[in-house]
């Protein structure tokens, strides 16, 4: 089966943040992220993109939202889960190329996406919960998405417990 340019922009960016996030934080520089990315952007399939100008457009759209979030944001500490699964009720959970971080006493998953479909964003929600249960036995306070051909960010889910308190 044909990989759509949109499946390969997300491969490509899970295995750009995998390494980014491999570093440490104060290794995070521009130039550093923009050196990489020349490198990995060399592994795409230009074929898959219906022309040059949608391949050159939508990367610098990555480019451009990736290093906003990478650089501008610092929480306290993060870490990068490649893969994580657990099953619940004869339910497959699987969690990847997700970010935790804290900020403040504060934990928030957050995943960087390529498109945003409902139920891909439910299982999300499902397994960042049951990890967060598994890794740190409390529910996570965030799970966020950050869309990199819009910048937006979504919150997904938030903790009801702070919201109350």
């Amino acid at each position: 089966m044909k990989v759509t340019w949109k499946e390969e922009l997300q491969l490509f960016v899970d295995d750009v943040i995998e390494l980014v996030y491999q570093w440490p934080a104060e290794n995070r520089s521009t130039i550093r992220i923009l050196q990489l990315i020349e490198r990995k952007q060399k592994q795409l399939n230009h074929s898959n993109f219906p022309d040059f100008g949608c391949y050159y457009l939508q990367l610098a759209q990555i480019i451009d939202h990736l290093l906003q979030q990478t650089i501008d944001h610092k929480p306290d500490l993060s870490w990068f889960c490649k893969y994580w699964e657990t099953f619940e009720r004869e339910e497959k959970l699987t969690l990847n190329h997700v970010i935790i971080e804290e900020h403040q006493q504060e934990r928030t998953f957050k995943k960087f996406v390529i498109e945003r479909d409902p139920e891909e964003m439910k299982l999300y929600r499902k397994s960042a919960i049951q990890c967060s249960y598994h890794m740190f036995h409390a529910l996570p306070d965030r799970i966020e998405t950050f869309h990199l051909l819009t910048g937006e960010s979504y919150i997904e889910w938030t903790n009801p417990q702070r919201l109350s308190s």
